[in-house]
């Protein structure tokens, strides 16, 4: 801004009176102006009128005795900036004469309410406002507009407005009205553009002197509102092998994507340690440019490379160089003025030689051939990782008496999980199956463990259920939600885990048992009467309570306090569905959040759970009584 500041107060003074030095405005050169209007166009800053206006009256020359039109373009301009004096083109200074001379002092006046209207290019439209003095009588003006002045004119051709002509009627008591001018919006990066809006004719019904003021003039300024971007390669380096005939090089384009934008691509030997040959290593390009549509922001290279190429060659580097960029586009690299931009191609046949001979081997063999190295190495590792405190004998070192006491403990359930084989196996099928296994045999050393433990202090088969089994197998779900909530952008996974376990659970881990134990009975129904009609339900045998019912017997299960349990649960189960809706719509989200309402819903949540313990127990323990 502070440069900006001094070059319009040096230009003022250049322009309409002289320098400290006694320099006028006629000692600028056409070199000098076209540097200065360079200078504001690099620093995205509007080009002065006046500025624009010395160009055009010092480039432009009129026959004597005639005023030319740039001339008289110079006229208007001098006449919006409120300015009197006007150099000719042949240098000396003629006396601009306005309507507001030829016309009374009490005249009725037309003007723009603003001289300058400054207007970004994607508004559609700019309006400018009229005004008028004398509001008595009807008054009516022509306005219309006209291409700018200089090197940055709008110009209807170039559709960079829509030419608008017409006439302002104000009516009594109306002091002013608007002028609207479309603005045409492209997708190319060019200079600020400006073009005249003029008023002419005044006239009133009834008839009185009226003028056009010193503001019978506007400028409009069109800001570019586009960035044609800058163009870089995705990689600074790339690696190839000659056998695949190609390199594909990617070109970015960042900072914006307007317009249609280019750059010249080529290709050159390189320059460093065994540098690559055109037409020994690799080929020329197809094509010397390269050419960004509107809105299109990466585009490749397609390099040749020369397949018959003699491995015994080794190692080949060549270059591949952006440069030119047309369009409004630049280069981005290091430094802001680079003129050329670089990324290395770097053929390593001794790679290739490995990789060509490892390709054919396993083409003979059918299979990979570190295969069973690497499954080998990946079950002594689990083994290690089971052993080892911590995982690992580094990480052993540091382990403190918590981790030596927690991995002791751990230690039998480490070793059995270590047997499970690596998804190496069979795409990972193997390893499934196998967690299956383990997952089953885990869960029913639990619920053995848990009915002993329920034994021992005589607690009920049912209340040991929902406590004691239900703990032991619920909380490995509990910490993977806890790990997806942690990790996960959304609470999807967290919570998602959660209703899947419990479907496993009910669908599965119900039905299935369930399934099989209705095949069992009814293939064995008559070696296993006995036992069948002598086992108690309470107090009565199932002969007592269902043989009556089901004379060809079958797979019972007793339903006892379970109807009162299943409701508990649904109930808490929609409170806990209602908890999570409100959460959405009135802290953002089902988990976390801030402090104290993630505290709250913890709460509410712990609370539903001992609610259903509690209920549950209760029922049970009043039903056997």
């Amino acid at each position: 801004r502070g440069w900006l500041a001094s070059q319009r107060a040096a230009l003022t003074k250049l322009v309409y009176a002289e320098d400290d030095a006694g320099h006028t405005a006629d000692d600028l050169t056409v070199d000098k102006l076209r540097r200065l209007i360079a200078e504001f166009n690099a620093k995205q800053e509007p080009v002065p009128h006046d500025l624009m206006v010395k160009l055009d009256a010092k480039t432009k020359t009129a026959k004597p005795g005639t005023k030319s039109k740039a001339l008289r373009r110079i006229e208007a301009t001098r006449q919006a900036l409120r300015k009197g004096l006007v150099p000719s083109s042949s240098g000396e200074v003629m006396r601009v004469t306005s309507k507001d001379e030829e016309s009374p002092p009490d005249a009725l006046a037309f003007e723009f309410e603003r001289t300058v209207y400054e207007i970004m290019e994607n508004a559609g439209k700019v309006v400018l406002t009229v005004k008028r003095t004398h509001l008595e009588q009807q008054a009516t003006i022509d306005y219309c507009t006209e291409d700018g002045l200089g090197p940055d004119a709008a110009t209807a051709a170039s559709k960079d407005y829509e030419p608008t002509a017409g006439s302002l009627v104000f009516e009594p008591g109306v002091e002013s009205l608007t002028v609207t001018v479309g603005i045409i919006d492209d997708d190319q990066q060019t200079n600020d553009k400006n073009f005249l809006v003029k008023l002419s004719n005044p006239r009133t019904l009834p008839e009185m002197p009226c003028k056009i003021s010193a503001n019978g003039q506007a400028t409009v300024l069109i800001l570019n509102d586009d960035f044609a971007g800058g163009f870089q390669w995705s990689a600074d380096e790339y690696r190839a092998r000659s056998e695949t005939g190609e390199v594909k090089l990617k070109v970015s384009r960042r900072n914006g994507c307007s317009g249609i934008v280019g750059c010249t691509v080529a290709v050159r030997d390189g320059t460093m340690a065994k540098p690559g040959v055109l037409g020994k290593d690799y080929l020329e390009l197809q094509q010397d440019k390269l050419e960004f549509q509107h809105n299109e922001t990466e585009k490749e290279v397609i390099v040749l490379l020369n397949k018959d190429r003699q491995i015994s060659n080794g190692r080949a580097i060549f270059h591949v160089d952006l440069t030119a960029p047309y369009g409004g586009a630049t280069l981005m690299g290091y430094d802001d003025n680079i003129e050329k931009l670089t990324c290395d191609v770097i053929i390593d046949e001794s790679e290739d030689k490995t990789d060509s001979k490892l390709h054919l081997l396993t083409q003979v063999l059918q299979v990979p051939t570190d295969f069973h190295k690497l499954a080998a190495g990946t079950f002594v590792e689990q083994m290690q990782q089971a052993l080892y405190c911590n995982g690992s004998a580094e990480a052993q070192r540091d382990s403190s008496p918590i981790d030596w006491v927690l991995h002791l403990v751990n230690l039998p359930w480490k070793i059995l999980f270590a047997v499970v084989p690596p998804t190496k196996y069979c795409g990972g099928w193997l390893t499934f199956c196998f967690s299956l296994m383990m997952i089953g045999i885990v869960t029913a050393i639990v619920g053995d463990m848990a009915g002993l433990l329920g034994c021992v202090i005589g607690m009920p088969d049912e209340i040991t259920a929902i406590t004691l089994v239900a703990l032991g197998t619920s909380l490995p779900d509990t910490f993977a939600s806890k790990t997806a909530a942690m990790q996960d952008p959304n609470a999807d996974a967290s919570i998602g885990n959660v209703t899947g376990s419990n479907s496993v659970n009910v669908f599965l881990g119900l039905g299935l048992p369930w399934f099989i134990g209705a095949i069992y009975w009814s293939n064995n129904w008559e070696t296993e009467l006995d036992e069948w009609l002598t086992h108690r339900v309470g107090k009565k045998t199932y002969a007592e309570e269902y043989l009556g019912k089901y004379p060809d017997g079958g797979f019972m299960v007793p339903a006892g306090s379970l109807a009162f349990s299943v409701a508990v649960f649904t109930t808490c189960a929609v409170l806990c569905i209602a908890l999570l809706l409100l959460r959405r719509a009135f802290c953002g989200g089902e988990l976390g959040g801030p402090s104290p309402q993630r505290e709250v819903s913890a709460g509410i949540m712990l609370s539903l759970w001992l609610i259903y313990i509690s209920l549950s127990s209760w029922n049970t323990l009043a039903s056997k009584d």
